[in-house]
């Protein structure tokens, strides 16, 4: 999928958002950070492009793989994770109001195994979440 595309289905997606509040109520909780918890079907993945979106993420923070990412935003961020991954926390990101994690959406984009020419994977097989750490 070209990044042209991925814009615009994220786009799409945040419009769609918008016309709700994600929640009801007060939310607890506030401002915090939240874990990304990877569920995978290998043993051997080395690579991961991640995309949350649908609301503001302010910080991002490795849980001991390598990582980069895109500028935080109010709609969300784009990480890239590489390593020795496994599955459960692969990443901490600093949002504005864990009570409001309903409003987030995360999605592997692309998946790669380890070792030379990173193979890609169907990134259909994996799945990942925010979670109070």
């Amino acid at each position: 999928m070209s990044i042209r595309a991925r814009r615009l289905a994220a786009s799409i997606l945040l419009a769609g958002m918008a016309c709700g509040d994600g929640g009801s109520g007060p939310s607890p909780g506030g401002a915090g950070s939240v874990d990304l918890v990877l569920t995978t079907p290998y043993t051997d993945d080395g690579g991961l492009l991640i995309a949350v979106t649908g609301a503001g993420v302010t910080g991002v923070s490795s849980s001991g793989y390598e990582i980069s990412f895109t500028s935080p935003t109010d709609t969300g961020v784009t990480l890239l994770i590489r390593g020795d991954l496994k599955a459960g926390a692969v990443a901490r990101l600093t949002v504005p109001d864990k009570g409001r994690l309903g409003r987030y959406r995360a999605t592997v984009l692309q998946a790669a195994a380890r070792g030379p020419g990173y193979q890609r994977r169907d990134p259909d097989g994996y799945e990942i979440l925010l979670a109070a750490p």
